[in-house]
C-alpha cells in the first residue's frame, strides 16, 4: 500500500498523525506492506518508521536522477549504508 505523506505535515498536526498511524495499522492487518511517498524531512522519516511504515521514499533521500547519476548515488549509498543500519530493497 502506498501512503502519501501530506498527512504527516505539521499543518495536519495530531489528526494527520492519527490518520497515518491508523492507515499503516489497517494495511498491516490486511497483510500489506506500506510505502510512504513524498518524505522530505528527517522528522517525517522518523515519525513514519516509529509508527511502523515499512518503506519510505522522497526528496529526503534523492531528487529524480538520470540513470548514470542514480548508479553513482547507489554506489555512495551502499558504501555508507551498513554503518547506518540501512539497506536498499532488493530489485525483483
Amino acid at each position: 500500500m502506498s501512503c502519501d505523506t501530506q498527512a504527516t505535515s505539521s499543518r495536519r498536526g495530531r489528526a494527520g498523525a492519527t490518520i497515518v498511524r491508523a492507515t499503516i495499522e489497517l494495511a498491516h492487518a490486511l497483510g500489506l506492506s506500506v510505502l510512504a511517498e513524498g518524505v522530505e524531512t528527517e522528522g517525517q522519516e522518523h515519525f513514519l518508521r516509529d509508527v511502523g511504515c515499512d518503506e519510505v521514499q522522497g526528496f529526503r533521500f534523492a531528487r529524480p536522477l538520470e540513470v548514470r547519476d542514480f548508479e553513482a548515488w547507489v554506489r555512495r549509498f551502499e558504501s555508507r549504508a551498513p554503518a547506518a543500519g540501512l539497506a536498499l530493497p532488493p530489485l525483483d
